[in-house]
């Protein structure tokens, strides 16, 4: 059986460190025709490509002409998607997810959730004071 190479054996190292270290952090591309891609950058190349490994494993490969814009995607963002996927369409549950997503550091989100509380009650002066 052959030996890997050096430039082989170097990234099976990355690879496990990185397995060993957690999920990795994520990029959202979004793209010149509408949509978006969130994985992992993993490599740039020669032309500026971008080579990104999708958090289901697909690796794509995206020239710099179809990328509009790179989002870093927060460590807390799988965790809020799971949550608003639950939440009840309420006002103390968009105030709770509100409050959820400036703790963490969303203030995008939290004010998606508080413009969804003024549209249920209009008149909370509270909404409207966090929002500015």
């Amino acid at each position: 059986m052959p030996f890997p190479s050096q430039r082989s054996l170097a990234l099976i190292v990355v690879l496990a460190i990185t397995a060993a270290c957690g999920p990795a952090l994520a990029d959202r591309f979004l793209l010149v025709e509408g949509g978006s891609i969130e994985g992992k950058l993993v490599e740039r190349g020669s032309k500026g490509e971008y080579v990104v490994t999708t958090g289901e494993g697909a690796t794509v490969t995206l020239s710099k002409k179809q990328v509009r814009k790179i989002e870093p995607v927060s460590e807390h963002q799988p965790e809020y998607e799971s949550r608003s996927r639950a939440l009840p369409d309420t006002v103390a549950a968009h105030r709770a997810m509100a409050d959820w997503c400036q703790e963490h550091q969303l203030g995008d989100l939290a004010d998606h959730h508080l413009q969804r509380l003024l549209e249920l009650d209009p008149e909370d002066q509270q909404a409207r004071a966090s929002l500015g």
